[in-house]
Order: structure tokens, then C-alpha cells, then sequence
């Protein structure tokens, strides 16, 4: 998408970030992104991407362990 109306983020969408965050973990920040369009709120992708690297907002961690440590079977380290 090129060009367009971006919202910056301020204190208000900086809410709004972090509570679809805890509603959807799972979700990066393109993810996320995708949520806030959808609602109407358009934010850049790297501005979001920034917020969330700051902010220590990551997925879900419990998805993204090494093989041996969550046990997966089949795995380099499984």
C-alpha cells in the first residue's frame, strides 16, 4: 500500500497496540497492523514494527523455543 493517511503513535494508539496485543500474543506486527486497519486505524508498518521492538512486544515466545527445550518431537534438537 502506497502512500495514505498514516496515524502516528501517540499515547492513545500506543493503548490500542498493546491491548490487541494481549487480546492476539500470537500476533507480530504485521498481524497487528492488519487488526488496526480493519478497525480504521491505519499506522506504517515500520513505525508499528519500531513501537513493538521498543516496547518488548513479541508473538507468543512459548511458540518460537528450540526443539529441545519444548520437547517437539522430530526436531534438530527433539
Amino acid at each position: 500500500m502506497k502512500g495514505g493517511p498514516y496515524t502516528t503513535i501517540n499515547d492513545e494508539i500506543g493503548r490500542q497496540i498493546k491491548l490487541l496485543h494481549t487480546k492476539h500474543p500470537e500476533l507480530g506486527h504485521e498481524g497487528l497492523r492488519k487488526l488496526m486497519v480493519d478497525s480504521g486505524v491505519m499506522v506504517d508498518k515500520t513505525e508499528l514494527k519500531n513501537f513493538m521492538r521498543i516496547n518488548r512486544l513479541s508473538p507468543d515466545l512459548a511458540r518460537q523455543t528450540y526443539g529441545h527445550v519444548a520437547g517437539e518431537v522430530g526436531t534438530k534438537y527433539g
